[in-house]
Order: C-alpha cells, then structure tokens, then sequence
C-alpha cells in the first residue's frame, strides 16, 4: 500500500532526481514487500536530498546495492522507497603506486578487482557473485569469502568512507592514504550496520600486490574428523595461505564440480614466487598426508579460480540455494566438534547439511536442503533453535541468512541480539533518529 505521503515526497523532489524514479519491480521486495518507489541517484547529493525529504515525511528507505544478499535481516517494517545505488558506480581515484583507490559504493566488487588486476593489484575480499555484487552492499552485510583471511577482515581494508545520514547530512571520515586514520573509526560502524545507520556513498580502500603465482591443493577424506584435524594443523603451521576452507560431502555434492572426489575436502590456496610456492606445496603435503588422506588433487589457473569463485557463490545461486542458511561464528577450534554435531542433528531429521567453513575465521556456513520435499516444516525450526543452543554454549553467534518468512519472524534473524540491544538503539537515536534507514532490519522500532 502506497503511504500517503509519497505522493508529496515525489513533488518536491529536483527534476533531475524525478527522472531518476522507476516502477518497482519483484528484484527490488524484501521478504515479499514492495516499495512504493524506486528512486536511482546518481551522485551522493542525490542520497542526501532523498534522505531529507523522506525524513521529513515520515517515508521509510532500504538502500539497495546489487540485491544478491537482501534476504539477511529481519523483515523491514516499513518500505516506502527503494534507494538503489548501482547507478554510483565509478572509481574517483586510484593510485596504484600508493596502493590506494576510492571508488563509489555502486560499484561491483568484480570490476574492481578487473580494474586493479591491470597493475598486478587486487582487493584482499571475496563475495558471492562479485560481478553483481556491489562495494557498498558487501561493506553493509559485513561478511566476506575465504579469501578474507590473509589480510584479516574487510574493516583492515577500508580507509576511509563518506557516509550519508537521514537527514542528509554527508560525513566523510578517513581517507585514501593509509597513514591518514582521522576518523577511522566511524568508517568501522558502518561495516556490517545493514544501512541501519546511514548510507555508505564512497569508499578508500588499500589494494594489495597480486600474487605472482597460485596454486590450489584440494585433499578428499573419508571422515570430517581427519579432515578438520588436517586442515586445522595448517592452520597452525607457519604457511601462509591465501585461503583454507573444510567442505563437507553435502557441499560437495551440490558444488557438482566433476574433478572433485565425493568425501570430506579440504581445500588450501596457496602462493608465492616459484621456489617458495613449490617448498608450501610440499609443507601442506607432508602435513595431508599425516592424516591418511583418500587422495590429493592439485589445481592451476581457471580450474582453482572456478572452484573457489563456486565456493564463494555456495548458497546464492540456483543450484546451491538451502531452504535455510546460518553463519556461525566461533572460536577456530572449536568449530570441529560443532559440525559433527550439526552434521549428525541435520541427518536425524531427514534433511541434507552443506557445510563449509571458514578455518581463520572460526566461520561456519550452514546449509539445510529439504531433499525430500515433503519434511515437516516445524523441523527447520527445530534445526535452528538447536544450533542455537550449540553455539551458544560455547560462545558462539548464529544468524540466519536464509529461511521462510515465517521462520524470520517467528525466531528472529540475529541470535543474542537482546545483548547489544541498548548500544544499538542509542546508535540509533544519535544517527538515524527519525527511523527511515531500513527500520526493524535489526530490532524492532520502540513504535512497532
């Protein structure tokens, strides 16, 4: 239902954004609803006079990015206008000698990377389908792939950031050279704020050297004990890895890549210049074979980047989406006794796990298939408070990714959110006060 005030909203709009409205379309819903409005800026002038004006009248905004991840959250409790920023999708300036770049928020994070791969330079993330994907909307969500974990996490990327408030207020913090850290910490709360607190416009990010050569070497076990103890002992060791990642035979059955052996994988990406590259493939192997692997696969050029881009993309494309989906976080060594368990819990009930994780992280990414077709629904609900409950006893979180409506309002997205609540809602009241940025994403509006 349109609200009353869209109309007046609309009017008062500059010509120049009035042509930037378009009809809402089934891409832009969040959990079944829809936006009166869709309205695509072109520059962060153009956020701050949406902003402003739908503050005013009481209108409630999602800024949208490429929309591969708008099922994470809570569902919104009011969505008056779609904000869609993949129209901000220059680079501003790029400086590979500095190892800098700023970019707009639009931007998808794959024409970065192609961008910085021009001078041999990349950004040290990955993210679910990356050519759709944007900056701005990863940095939102706050979670990355695999390739995270060499250079910590995307807060250790990020520079700077301009940022626009609901009143349409631009705040710029940080900036594109690394030693300049005014501010930084501003740029810190809106990774993984869901654009709950203001709109990310423009980015600075530090790029990293590509690496001259890389290698993947992908073990298959025949039991996930073996196969976390093997991976974790790589962990441990003094290899750097680019990435490291254990995959259960759930996931492996649905990655459907032909070259990959049924079991329990283990996959490590590895680099480095010639001599140094070949002594790590040895240092892995020797460690692999502790563990009385089934075999050992190495993989080179388009073969590993078409596998980790299918691991990256697990869950978020057609063939790999779960009815539901959780990340856990954990402490790395404890993850091992938690996916037997989830493994086990999962297959009682008749239902298929994917699991794959992240080793530096202590990330665990849950997949529930419903291969039958005909389970009891309450199950999933089941599954979920269960892992909840595992996580938890062992200090850990669980948010859900992916369910049902009806299982996002009945059990909540985010687990333990009551802990956090007053921190967030003063972050709230200070940043976003009149409530229009995605209200009830996180927790429920005082109002509702």
């Amino acid at each position: 239902m349109q609200h009353k005030n869209t109309d007046d909203f609309v009017k008062s709009l500059s010509s120049s954004l009035k042509d930037h409205l378009t009809t809402p379309s089934k891409n832009d819903s969040i959990d079944n609803l829809t936006p009166s409005l869709v309205l695509n800026p072109r520059s962060v002038e153009d956020i701050s006079e949406c902003l402003s004006k739908a503050s005013e009248r009481g209108l409630k905004v999602c800024p949208i990015g490429g929309g591969t991840r708008l099922n994470i959250g809570n569902t919104p409790e009011q969505y008056d206008i779609a904000m869609c920023l993949t129209n901000l999708n220059k680079i501003i300036e790029y400086k590979p000698s500095d190892l800098s770049i700023t970019v707009q928020a639009g931007l998808t994070l794959g024409k970065i990377q192609s961008e910085l791969g021009r001078n041999n330079q990349f950004l040290p993330i990955s993210a679910p389908l990356d050519e759709t994907s944007t900056l701005g909307g990863i940095l939102a969500v706050g979670t990355s792939g695999p390739l995270t974990w060499l250079n910590g996490n995307m807060r250790d990327v990020v520079t700077g950031m301009k940022t626009v408030y609901s009143d349409g207020l631009i705040s710029k913090s940080g900036g594109q050279v690394m030693k300049n850290v005014s501010g930084y910490e501003m740029s810190k709360l809106h990774i993984g704020g869901l654009g709950t607190i203001g709109v990310i416009s423009e980015v600075s990010l530090k790029v990293t050297p590509k690496p001259i050569n890389e290698t993947t070497l992908i073990a298959t076990f025949a039991g996930q004990v073996d196969a976390f103890e093997a991976s974790m002992s790589i962990f441990h060791s003094k290899i750097n890895t680019l990435s490291l990642s254990y995959i259960n035979p759930g996931a492996v059955y649905k990655l459907n890549v032909k070259s990959i052996k049924a079991g329990h994988l283990v996959a490590i990406r590895l680099y480095g210049r010639d001599m140094s590259l070949q002594r790590c493939v040895n240092e892995v192997n020797s460690i692999l074979k502790q563990y009385k692997p089934k075999n050992i696969d190495k993989m080179d050029g388009q073969d590993q980047m078409d596998i980790w881009r299918k691991i990256d993309d697990f869950g978020y494309t057609s063939d790999t989406k779960p009815y539901i989906s959780m990340r856990i976080s954990l402490p790395p060594t404890i993850v091992g006794e938690v996916l037997g368990s989830l493994e086990s819990t999962t297959v009682t009930k008749g239902l298929m796990p994917a699991l794959l994780t992240q080793i530096g992280h202590g990330t665990i990414l849950f997949h529930v298939f419903d291969v039958s077709k005909n389970i009891d629904q309450n199950k999933f609900g089941e599954i979920i408070s269960d892992t909840r409950r595992l996580v938890r006893q062992r200090r850990g979180t669980t948010v859900i990714e992916e369910a049902p409506i009806t299982i996002k309002k009945e059990l909540g997205v985010w687990d333990g959110i009551d802990q956090i609540e007053g921190a967030f809602r003063n972050l709230k009241s200070n940043f976003d006060p009149s409530n229009t940025l995605n209200i009830g994403r996180f927790i429920p509006s005082k109002s509702s």
